[in-house]
């Protein structure tokens, strides 16, 4: 058995680079180095697709609020930008990012009043002092063409006013 000669097929060839990658798979901790490379790699390839905030250079941020601690709590008013919405595909949000359809307004302190929200803005100082803000509640909730006016009809209640990516009049109760 032990003397017995091998037939040539019984050996197999192996090339430099099956070899190399047998000894290195071997090695922990340059395994580990390996997965982190891919990790770091596919991170960077992904990059605005898996980041919370999908806009061009990160450029949705308050100051007021970076500040505060960790778990801190704010409202935050989502207004609708009076814009048309652009598709895009995958690849341009991965490579430049995706424009927010709304603008944010962190809010200290709201209250109604017929067709407007009045908004007192958080400045992070105590007290706060901020800037008391109407905003219309159609221009807050829909992407009204800013080139019509709302109209507001106290005796029924309703908000009138066009929207941009439909282009059809909008008659709303509030």
């Amino acid at each position: 058995m032990f003397l017995k000669k091998k037939s040539l097929s019984e050996f197999e060839s192996e090339s430099l680079s099956k070899q190399t990658w047998r000894r290195f798979k071997k090695d922990k901790l340059a395994m580990t180095g390996l997965v982190l490379i891919v990790i770091a790699t596919l991170i960077s390839i992904l990059g605005y697709a898996i980041t919370p905030d999908s806009t061009p250079f990160a450029n949705d941020q308050k100051p007021e609020l970076h500040i505060k601690e960790p778990g801190f709590n704010i409202d935050l008013l989502l207004m609708r930008k009076n814009e048309m919405e652009k598709s895009e595909n995958i690849f341009t949000k991965m490579f430049f990012g995706v424009t927010g359809k709304f603008t944010t307004v962190p809010v200290y302190e709201y209250t109604f009043e017929g067709a407007n929200i009045i908004v007192e803005e958080f400045t992070g100082n105590t007290p706060n002092n901020g800037g008391k803000t109407p905003y219309n509640i159609a221009d807050v909730v829909y992407d009204v063409n800013p080139n019509t006016n709302v109209k507001f009809d106290e005796a029924s209640q309703t908000l009138e006013f066009y929207v941009i990516s439909t282009g059809e009049k909008m008659k709303k109760c509030c």
